[in-house]
């Protein structure tokens, strides 16, 4: 029985494509962002409400009424958080299985 020695592959950041690095820091600066953001104004849209006019952000159970501005802001910052980092996952991902396969 033959034994076939498989390539040794591993990662280095400087051997990842431009468009990959680009995605990844991207993701990573909207998920800082995200994070500074709802924990200064107390909490998020996607997890707050409107009522009567009125708009209100959310974090661990406590409520804050912002502005729409603020709160269509945040609720579509939220919505580019996850598409942000559902991208630089897949891409890596993708990356990084083929450069093995090479």
């Amino acid at each position: 029985m033959t034994s076939v020695a498989r390539k040794d592959w591993r990662f280095r950041w400087r051997d990842t494509p431009r468009w990959l690095r680009f995605l990844v820091v991207l993701a990573l600066v909207n998920f800082v962002v995200y994070v500074i953001v709802a924990g200064t104004h107390g909490g998020d849209a996607w997890n707050g409400y409107t009522k009567y006019g009125r708009y209100f952000v959310s974090e661990h159970g406590h409520t804050t009424e912002v502005s729409r501005t603020f709160w269509m802001y945040s609720y579509y910052h939220t919505i580019f958080l996850w598409i942000t980092q559902l991208s630089a996952i897949i891409a890596f991902g993708v990356y990084y299985i083929n450069a093995q396969r090479r």
